[in-house]
């Protein structure tokens, strides 16, 4: 569990938390980033945030911005950040400070824990399909066999989901697996232009937006300063533009 912290870090909690991030990144100067009054000490760059920007939604841009450049690597490092403030939640429930050091680069990361296995009633065969994709989404290409292990499907219920998945157009299958006794394994990966997906990201002073594709690539993103346009009825209309722009410029001439 990230170890508390004052919601206004004096000069000794913030050190302690440079000199982590300077142990963890040999090479790698620390910028710090202040909300409010915060004496970032001697030595260190440091920039004060403005009052209409908060911090959740740097860190969610940022975010964006990495998973954009480079989201094999980022993926880890999110992950992280995710479980420690699942963890914050957990123990301390409400608005509260989170203390979070970045992982190394290279460093593993031990996947959250997985949902509840699912079960093989009819009535859930919806909930079992966006099981299997996820499944497959998060490590890219998966056998049958392997989906099985990871879900707590039946085998046949796996086979009964990726008939349709496939028939469906969301899945295809790779090349054979070899070095497996037995029938080769066929992995299955998502169709990443199978379908997409539009987000928004509301903020004081900006609406971004991204297309992401069915693997969760980022295929469009668009930015709308707003300039002190604030009305929701302005702002509402200008993002259901953006979207229909992003829709258009995706489709196939």
């Amino acid at each position: 569990t990230p170890a508390p912290v004052p919601a206004r870090p004096g000069p000794a909690a913030l050190a302690a938390l440079v000199a982590e991030a300077r142990e963890r990144h040999p090479g790698a100067e620390p910028y710090v980033l202040c909300w409010g009054s915060v004496d970032a000490g001697t030595g260190v760059r440091a920039h004060r945030a403005a009052e209409s920007v908060g911090w959740p939604g740097t860190v969610a841009v940022a975010a964006l911005l990495e998973l954009r450049q480079d989201p094999h690597a980022a993926r880890p490092m999110l992950d992280s950040l995710l479980d420690a403030a699942r963890s914050r939640d957990a123990d301390r429930p409400g608005p509260g400070p989170l203390a979070w050091s970045r992982p190394a680069a290279g460093a593993a990361h031990a996947p959250a824990p997985r949902a509840p296995r699912a079960f093989d009633q009819m009535a859930l065969g919806s909930f079992n399909e966006k099981l299997v994709i996820e499944t497959i989404r998060e490590a890219r290409a998966l056998s049958r066999v392997e989906i099985a292990e990871r879900t707590g499907l039946t085998p046949q219920a796996v086979s009964r989901i990726a008939r349709n998945l496939l028939a469906s157009g969301l899945l295809v299958e790779d090349a054979h697996q070899p070095g497996h006794k037995g029938k080769p394994r066929v992995p299955l990966r998502l169709r990443a232009d199978a379908a997409c997906a539009v987000g928004i990201h509301l903020d004081p002073e900006m609406v971004t937006q991204v297309v992401v594709d069915l693997c969760g690539e980022v295929l469009d993103q668009r930015r709308l300063p707003l300039h002190g346009n604030s009305e929701p009825e302005w702002v509402i209309d200008a993002v259901a533009r953006l979207a229909r722009e992003a829709v258009a410029a995706r489709r196939p001439s």
